[in-house]
């Protein structure tokens, strides 16, 4: 058993569990932590840890490592830079005051208490800095967690929780909340992460709903994981399998395991299996890049036909940026570069 913290947004109301609070004196709402046991199996936490750290070293390791043409932006009269930072150096790498600062600017509350809970060990915050002012115009706040993280449940699957996204004004509706959380997705199918949820406390709910409905792809509300007083949209980053059948064996069996038996029959288990592969088939199958990041559905290539337009998307976004930086067109050695880091991305998941 591993004890961890968890965070959770915006309690209405008293907290028990003997959860510390602080409250932000400018709104007077409630940020709650609390210590719960993880009961998780220990390959997936060696699995998360190996994220987060490197095993031999032990430093924090760089979410953003090997994504390198992803780490640009430079379209729509835009020439920005993505770095991720370790939530413990944050006020030495970047600053916390100029963080709470875009906070503040594109509506969050609590502002002074999320940036204490960014300096944890555990978060990773991807800092995006103006290359021509060095000014902090955009931030994500992440984790790499189980998808029960929120309500204080370790439980559900690995995955990257992006618990804050800010964007300051004079930047938006230029691509780049959207370049970020492409980013986060390809970040998370390298390290083999299962999720990518999008988490929105509810004063900035409407706001990021529009942008995932107008910018993303593949994200569904997902009621089941979500925090109290905030909206969480999750992608799935791995297609659901049906599951498999084993054959019916005919065993003898005294009276007394007459109801096991009719329970275990060929008819009752194939009825389930019915039930369960109509609920499986039924899920939202959600649109994925076309990066082949491991086996989907058994054959190791992406199935949905969106996979194409999305990837000449990227590309055409890359060759924009290097272009505007270079007056150019990438030369086949910067392409192959390109497709280098994709195919050690694939490697990595796999």
């Amino acid at each position: 058993t591993t004890f961890v913290k968890v965070k959770m947004f915006k309690v209405k109301g008293g907290a028990g569990g003997g959860a510390s609070k602080s409250k932000s004196k400018a709104h007077g709402s409630t940020l709650q932590t609390k210590t719960v046991a993880h009961e998780a199996s220990a390959d997936v936490l060696v699995r998360l840890r190996s994220v987060l750290r490197d095993a031999n070293t032990g430093n924090d390791r760089d979410l953003l490592a090997s994504l390198t043409p992803f780490c640009l932006f430079q379209r729509n009269n835009l020439d920005v830079a993505l770095k991720c930072h370790p939530g413990a150096r944050l006020s030495k790498d970047v600053g916390a005051h100029k963080i709470k600062a875009l906070l503040n600017k594109v509506g969050y509350d609590c502002a002074e208490d999320r940036v204490a809970d960014m300096r944890e060990p555990a978060s990773r915050m991807i800092v995006v800095t103006d290359n021509k002012t060095n000014d902090v115009v955009a931030a994500a706040h992440v984790r790499v967690s189980l998808q029960g993280e929120l309500i204080g449940a370790m439980a559900g699957d690995p995955c990257l929780i992006v618990l804050e996204l800010a964007v300051d004004p004079t930047y938006q509706r230029k691509g780049l909340g959207k370049h970020m959380m492409s980013a986060l997705e390809l970040s998370a199918r390298k390290h083999g992460l299962d999720h990518l949820m999008l988490c929105a406390s509810d004063e900035v709910e409407a706001v990021a709903r529009a942008f995932v409905n107008s910018k993303l792809k593949g994200f569904v509300d997902d009621a089941t994981w979500a925090g109290d007083g905030e909206a969480l949209m999750s992608k799935a980053l791995v297609a659901p399998t049906v599951k498999a059948v084993a054959s019916p064996v005919a065993t003898a069996a005294p009276a007394k395991d007459v109801a096991m038996k009719e329970e275990a029959s060929p008819e009752s288990v194939l009825e389930r299996a019915d039930v369960e592969e109509k609920e499986t088939l039924s899920m939202p199958q959600p649109v994925q890049l076309k990066f082949d990041f491991g086996p989907v559905g058994g054959t190791g290539e992406c199935q949905e036909e969106d996979d194409e337009d999305e990837t000449d998307r990227l590309m055409d976004e890359l060759c924009e940026m290097y272009e505007a930086q270079h007056g150019t067109a990438p030369t086949e050695e910067v392409l192959a570069q390109w497709r280098a880091t994709l195919a050690d991305a694939a490697r990595d998941a796999a």
